[in-house]
């Protein structure tokens, strides 16, 4: 049996750097030669979201038609991903329900059907996108190999020539078909005439000769990316190989007869569904690591889309209102949330496109969401008594389920927090808790840490005169400090009869530098670094929370990915909530009030003393795709802490 390739063309009309006006130019120059690919026997996938379907008729009705032709002939292949290009992991469950079913009542009415095959955007993956396309009857997703491969050392190699299965947040079986980033990376490169062909040549007779040695299925992904770049720029960098003189579909063609030459067949992307594969375990995808598996490498990782670009943290909070509101009652708003949800939006987009998205899309909220302020007036309740204090000592008191220890002299930080009768869960670890020299600092909790490239990081630890209240319901702590170039007001509230806290951090920073700026840390207390089964919860784009068992394993979802990319991870919390379990406590994180939609990151390191473990959260991260400083006058972050014990 000849090893089989297949290709799957992404195809996007809302492509960030590509002004509306060049659309059409697009698809003569970038969608048409798929056409021609297929008639040639090459059986492509061609993957769009239904709005570039949408566009694509009305600016070339005749090519809708020819795609329609092929797909029905078996020349090609559709693959689904939806009406929009969504980043799924970092969408409520909700959103991503509108977004398949809209997807496949576009794809019914453009061409005829819905297909089996779907491709996650951006090849994000999580089990709860797993679930939401279950939820909408589709069994079969392309993602990428290379990035889950890395991180399950268990995986066999010969697993990638072959459709294997996972399972989502209940347990329900979905087959996977490959990407491959180094391959499609590669093949780019090759076009583009970056490296030598007999490089190129030299990987094609590689991986020939590992697929005849493979006695089991064999297909492969040899690419599976952007149609727009090919005779095509879209100005996203400036180091964009030249068009002069370019003639990189010819070269795409000559390359697929020279595969064909060596002994490769070409199927239809679905072609490994159908074969006869050898039995195996589902595989575990994701791993709290990379709980969003991505493609390509670290540097390209959910950031981009949630904390990056020229205001993401801001746009995804407003569609994230939006969604509750009654605008979803209007119509057209199912379609039109899917759009402002668009990842293009939060990446390379045009000045003129995004002063254009960015325009609707506050006229909307405004229009649709009722605005809400933050505690910030100090008004006396009733039955209320009011002591302000220098900043001198700790703050040390009781309500009915906790006790708590504040620090004035570090921001009003949390020292320590404890149900009665419990161990300490989190507060302050003191310098020497950790004989490793990468943990021989202080590690507070309830910090703000701004971290601006190549200099010092700046934090709110420092002497803080705090304004201390107490009613008949609860005890309530505000502070204020200058920070970066403006302020930050933190209130801090407990119940007196519930295990629980609020903790507000309010922003008036009207220019914040570009760099990272993270906040409500949350540091496993000291009784606590020797325990095992500690596990950590929430969700992922699904209904269902997922959890995972922290590893024994060193990774910080913070940590630079490079010199240009300030962190490699994050948690979507995409229900607002996060949930750390230990064996017999729970801490319960909700968000309660946002107007920057914050992602939860993760730090978990292991030293002789235990386990060194933080929870935080951030609204601003950089990469390529950042420009310039953002606007944080008058946001605000509350969340909801609940410790209880385990059930």
């Amino acid at each position: 049996m000849k090893p089989r390739l297949y290709s799957i063309w992404h195809l996007n009309l809302m492509y960030s750097s590509i002004e509306i006006d060049r659309r059409a130019e697009v698809i003569a120059k970038c969608f048409w030669p798929l056409i021609d690919l297929a008639k040639k026997g090459f059986r492509p996938g061609i993957e769009a979201p239904g709005l570039t379907l949408e566009i694509a008729q009305e600016l070339d009705p005749k090519w809708i038609q020819e795609l329609k032709s092929c797909w029905e002939q078996g020349l090609l292949e559709f693959v689904g991903s939806g009406y929009s290009q969504v980043i799924g992991s970092l969408v409520p469950a909700k959103l991503n329900q509108i977004n398949i079913q809209e997807g496949i009542a576009a794809y019914k009415k453009i061409l005829g059907r819905s297909p089996d095959l779907w491709m996650a955007n951006e090849q994000t993956y999580s089990k709860g996108l797993a679930e939401s396309l279950l939820d909408e009857g589709i069994q079969n997703l392309v993602i990428d190999w290379n990035n889950p491969y890395g991180n399950h050392l268990e995986w066999q190699d010969q697993w990638a020539f072959s459709t294997q299965t996972t399972l989502d947040t209940q347990g329900r079986s979905m087959n996977i078909v490959w990407s491959d980033s180094l391959a499609f990376q590669r093949f780019q490169r090759y076009v583009h005439q970056e490296n030598v062909a007999a490089e190129y040549h030299g990987f094609l007779n590689s991986l020939f000769k590992k697929m005849t040695k493979n006695p089991g299925p064999n297909s492969f992904c040899i690419y599976g990316n952007d149609a727009e770049i090919f005779d095509f720029r879209p100005g996203r960098f400036a180091t964009e190989p030249s068009l002069e003189n370019s003639q990189e579909w010819p070269r795409i063609f000559e390359i697929f007869g020279l595969m064909q030459e060596m002994g490769f067949e070409f199927c239809r992307p679905s072609h490994s569904l159908t074969e006869n594969r050898p039995q195996t375990n589902p595989l575990e995808i994701t791993n709290l690591v990379e709980p969003s598996s991505v493609k390509k490498q670290p540097k390209y990782n959910v950031t981009r889309w949630s904390l990056s670009g020229r205001s993401s943290a801001k746009s995804n909070q407003m569609c994230f209102d939006l969604l509750e509101s009654s605008f979803m009652t209007t119509p057209d708003s199912r379609r039109k949330i899917c759009f402002l949800w668009s990842s293009d939006f939060r990446t390379h987009i045009t000045e003129k496109r995004w002063i254009d998205f960015f325009r609707e899309l506050t006229e909307l909220h405004t229009k649709y969401v009722k605005p809400s302020s933050p505690n910030l007036s100090g008004q006396v309740e009733k039955n209320e008594t009011t002591m302000d204090h220098p900043a001198q000592d700790k703050l040390i008191f009781e309500t009915d389920h906790l006790q708590v220890e504040l620090n004035p002299l570090r921001g009003l930080s949390l020292e320590k927090i404890q149900l009665k009768n419990k161990a300490a869960f989190l507060g302050r670890l003191c310098l020497g808790s950790f004989s490793h020299m990468d943990l021989s600092a202080d590690w507070y909790s309830g910090n703000v840490v701004l971290q601006l490239p190549g200099q010092a990081q700046i934090t709110d630890l420092k002497k803080s005169p705090t304004r201390a209240c107490e009613s008949d319901t609860e005890r309530y702590f505000q502070t204020k400090m200058a920070f970066n170039t403006g302020f930050i007001h933190k209130t801090l509230r407990f119940p007196k009869d519930r295990a629980e806290w609020t903790e507000e951090f309010h922003f008036q920073i009207p220019q914040l530098s570009v760099g990272s700026l993270r906040f409500g840390f949350i540091t496993l207390a000291t009784p606590l670094m020797m325990e095992d089964g500690i596990q950590l919860r929430t969700h992922l784009g699904g209904k269902t929370m997922e959890t995972w068992p922290l590893p024994n394993v060193d990774f910080d979802h913070g940590q630079q990915a490079s010199s240009l990319v300030s962190a490699t991870q994050g948690l979507g919390m995409t229900e607002g909530q996060i949930q750390i379990l230990t064996k017999d406590q729970v801490l319960t994180v909700s968000l309660e009030h946002s107007t920057l939609r914050p992602l939860a990151m993760i730090e978990n390191k292991i030293d002789r003393e235990g386990r060194f473990f933080r929870l935080y959260f951030s609204v601003s991260e950089y990469d390529e795709t950042r420009r310039g400083p953002f606007d944080l006058t008058n946001e605000t972050v509350r969340f909801r802490y609940q410790l209880e014990k385990r059930p």
